[in-house]
């Protein structure tokens, strides 16, 4: 599954998704039968979920929207779940901050387990699923958002996942065709080798 949030069209982290999802595609096509399957893309600022989470849905335990209905039975079948999005104000866009606020709820992934009324324990929910995050920022290497990557971590352990690539590719705004062509290839590579362990 690749989530892509940021609302230009032609953004750096449109052609990083671009070319996670066609590298993820071209194994599926030369690879088993029994292999995984091809990935899901979504693109949030085209697809448009409402981020607001309501009280009454916390209350409920369950979303009424479908469209978050559909994010969240995604989430629950997929082993491996992709993240782009930009740096800003260290953090990622507000619209994919909602989008996790609304699918990694109670029940989905990670839920607290114990008699009512009484101590409960924690239990994260996506236990073997694998997370991977790509960041573009204008900030310099020597100086990168590092609250970023401490909430990836943290949403990671906290819901059993693991975080086995988080890549930021930091002075964007300064950097070249040469460096945004080894940006685009360390994806790629990564993306064709990801299922070989």
């Amino acid at each position: 599954m690749i989530v892509l949030c940021h609302p230009y069209e032609r953004s750096f982290c449109r052609a990083i998704a671009q070319e996670l999802d066609a590298a993820m595609r071209a194994r599926t096509d030369t690879g088993p039968p029994d292999g995984p399957g091809p990935p899901v893309f979504h693109d949030l600022y085209a697809e448009r979920p409402d981020p607001v989470l309501t009280g009454a849905e916390i209350a409920r335990r369950f979303s009424m929207d479908e469209q978050i209905q559909a994010y969240t039975d995604e989430c629950m079948r997929t082993d491996l779940m992709c993240f782009v999005h930009p740096d800003w104000w260290s953090g990622p866009p507000a619209l994919l901050k909602g989008w996790i606020e609304r699918v990694f709820r109670p029940g989905v992934a990670y839920d607290w387990e114990g008699e009512d009324f009484g101590e409960k324990r924690h239990v994260p929910l996506f236990a073997g699923k694998r997370l991977a995050v790509f960041v573009t920022t204008d900030r310099a290497a020597d100086d990168p958002p590092e609250p970023i990557e401490g909430f990836w971590r943290a949403l990671a352990d906290y819901c059993g996942m693991k975080l086995v690539r988080f890549t930021i590719c930091t002075d964007l705004r300064h950097s070249g065709h040469r460096r945004r062509r080894e940006w685009l290839r360390e994806a790629r590579d990564w993306a064709q080798g990801v299922d070989d362990g």
